[in-house]
């Protein structure tokens, strides 16, 4: 059985293939395979001197998200997801630099609903999860006030491979920044508010098969709150 899809006025009949992901900014692709044995080599990588010195940070906060399909070809169509719930676990050392950084990698997953948007009317798509790994650095501003920038990878996670991910959800490179606002409180541990922007390049297999070629620039703002130490 097939399912017909409509993108971008477009519409045809297929059956679900076994999903490839690529990376948006680069002509090469990466499997989640891949991805997992980077994330643990990074990971477990670090000698026993830099892993005493290793501090954790949990936080739980919301994303929004921008509109990650636009057509304005007719009736606006854009497809966008709602504001997510977003969990992330981040784990940072102190590099040996004449001004005091911070190496860190990051690891963020969210959930929100997928929504279509025609004719001022909201349709309800599918539950979209993401995961996103970053690696970068960081450093104090001043008083509690830090800094972080870094890269890495997102990818798309669903249950069922349906409408615009029903060739296969994809994983794209992604760019972030971030102000944390730090304050101590006891045996160490400290709580901390943050404020993190990234962006990415989005198309999926599905829209490529329906003629869209281009990569649509997504920005995602979050805001959290967290504990560390």
């Amino acid at each position: 059985m097939c399912q017909v899809v409509v993108i971008k006025r477009l519409t045809y009949c297929q059956a679900p293939i076994n999903p490839v992901f690529r990376l948006s900014f680069l002509s090469m692709s990466l499997s989640r395979r891949e991805l997992a044995l980077t994330t643990l080599v990074l990971l477990l990588g670090a000698p026993g001197t830099v892993a005493a010195q290793m501090h954790w940070s949990g936080r739980l906060g919301a994303t929004w998200t921008s509109t990650m399909i636009s057509d304005q070809l007719g009736t606006p169509v854009e497809i966008a997801p709602g504001i997510a719930p977003t969990l992330g676990i981040e784990l940072s050392f102190p590099l040996k630099t004449k001004t005091p950084l911070d190496a860190s990698f990051e690891l963020q997953g969210t959930i929100a609903e997928l929504y279509r948007t025609e004719n001022g009317n909201k349709t309800d798509l599918l539950s979209m999860h993401t995961l996103a790994f970053t690696g970068g650095i960081g450093g104090k501003i001043a008083g509690p006030l830090y800094w972080r920038t870094g890269v890495g990878f997102i990818s798309y996670l669903m249950t069922e491979e349906e409408s615009i991910f029903q060739d296969g959800t994809p994983t794209r490179l992604l760019g972030t920044a971030a102000l944390e606002y730090r304050k101590e409180i006891t045996h160490g541990y400290r709580l901390s508010g943050i404020l993190r922007y990234d962006l990415h390049g989005f198309t999926t297999d599905q829209m490529a098969n329906a003629g869209y070629t281009g990569s649509q620039t997504v920005h995602r703002v979050m805001i959290g709150m967290g504990v560390g130490k």
